[in-house]
This record gives C-alpha cells, sequence and structure tokens, in this order.
C-alpha cells in the first residue's frame, strides 16, 4: 500500500494547514493506512526451543519467526536485546488485543504460569496484564497455555510488549509449538 504512516496529530496539522480542499489522493491514501489494522505474529517454527527458568518471572524467549505489519516492530532481530517481544511505535499508540498459545513440557514437577509482561517505553518500569494461565505438572508431561482476546490499554510509544513465565527454579522448559500475535 503506497502512502505514509501518521500520527492522529499529524493528520490535523496537514488537514489544519491545507484546508479540507488542498486533501491529495496521497493524503487520502495515507489516512486509510494509519487507521488500517496494525499488529505482527511470532511463532516458533522448526522443532524445540528450550528456556531455562530462573526464580520469579522469565521473559518467554522461545519464537523464531515473525510478521509484522506496520506500528511494531519485533525483537528476534534486535541486536541490544534480541528476544520475543513487539515494541510500539510512535504512529501505532493505542489499545491492543492480545492472543498465546504454547505447547511445552517442563523436565521439573511444578506450577507453570505464562502472562503479559508490559515495560514502559517512558521510563522502562515493568508490569503485567492481569491475564495469565497457570499449569500443575509432572515432570516430563506435556501442557498448553492459552492466553487469548487480552486486552491491554493504552500502549505507547515504545512501550514493549512481551510473554513471561514462572514455574519451578531450574526447571528446563521446551517449547514445541506457539505463536504470539498483537493487533490494534
Amino acid at each position: 500500500m503506497a502512502g505514509n504512516l501518521k500520527s492522529v496529530s499529524d493528520l490535523k496539522a496537514a488537514i489544519a494547514a491545507s484546508g479540507p480542499r488542498g486533501i491529495t489522493k496521497q493524503d487520502l491514501e495515507d489516512i486509510l493506512q494509519s487507521l488500517d489494522k496494525v499488529g505482527g505474529t511470532l511463532s516458533l517454527k522448526g522443532g524445540e526451543t528450550p528456556l531455562l527458568l530462573n526464580a520469579g518471572w522469565n521473559r518467554l524467549d522461545v519464537f523464531t519467526a515473525s510478521r509484522d505489519t506496520q506500528g511494531v516492530r519485533d525483537g528476534l532481530a534486535d541486536e541490544l536485546d534480541p528476544g520475543s517481544w513487539f515494541d510500539i511505535r510512535p504512529i501505532a499508540a493505542g489499545d491492543y488485543t492480545l492472543s498465546a498459545n504454547l505447547r511445552f513440557t517442563a523436565d521439573l514437577a511444578g506450577t507453570y504460569q505464562v502472562r503479559v509482561g508490559i515495560r514502559s517505553g517512558v521510563d522502562g518500569t515493568t508490569s503485567s496484564a492481569t491475564y495469565q494461565d497457570a499449569e500443575t505438572l509432572e515432570a516430563g508431561e506435556k501442557a498448553q497455555f492459552i492466553l487469548s482476546s487480552v486486552l491491554v490499554k493504552d500502549l505507547g510509544k515504545g512501550d514493549r510488549i512481551y510473554l513471561e513465565m514462572k514455574g519451578t527454579n531450574g526447571a528446563s522448559v521446551t517449547a514445541t509449538n506457539g505463536q504470539f500475535g498483537v493487533a490494534r
């Protein structure tokens, strides 16, 4: 699609500067593209991905492939902090719906939990969405986490969204299939 993504304030300024008769076909395409869906998907492809759990919440960096659309950026190829996350670009601020599923086994028995983590693009503080899933497993037992239609409100420029897992300290979790998607 042709055009450039614009924030609402950019669009209002362009309309104010040119008046309604000065809006071009390109301006209209930019407006439509800016209102279009924004999102991305991370998936686990091609085998098993292990994750060693430390005490507390651990970022769930097990995804191996991505497909982004406008407005978000995934961290799989990030040079400073590679991982399974999405950053919100300035033009893509807003409310997001997230869904995730993950099939896995753990080598130690215990209760395993997954939740959505959020890191502020303003001050770096972290928080979590209130939605989470939990499974109590025997060693080697297969399980699946599912988070569906999680609404995270008011994500802004530079905010980061990711999945976190907590379980038995020192456990090795092996993910065998999964997806994590975000959409505005």
